[in-house]
């Protein structure tokens, strides 16, 4: 049996992202795998610590052999800016 793995990095307070998309997402041909990055405060210290935690998630992710990786936080999305937001794709990409 085959199916699409959806990977998703979700920042460790979070709590809406695992319910929202299992909710939004009633294929049964689609599952949902979550890796956690540690986030301890919403401020600039705090997510610039939190995205250095994300290869590392994006690593155990890869071991399912996702078929694509989500990156669920907007805010650790926007923080930065355009060419960071590139620079880490590319990272993970690699």
């Amino acid at each position: 049996m085959t199916w699409f793995k959806i990977g998703v990095i979700i920042p460790s307070s979070n709590t809406t992202v695992e319910r929202e998309l299992n909710r939004a997402i009633r294929e049964p041909e689609v599952t949902i795998h979550s890796s956690r990055i540690m986030l301890r405060e919403v401020t600039l210290k705090g997510l610039e610590e939190m995205e250095r935690e994300t290869e590392r998630a994006a690593m155990e992710l890869s071991t399912i052999n996702p078929d694509i990786i989500a990156y669920a936080c907007t805010t650790g999305s926007l923080f930065k800016g355009r060419t960071t937001i590139l620079r880490l794709r590319g990272e993970l990409n690699a």
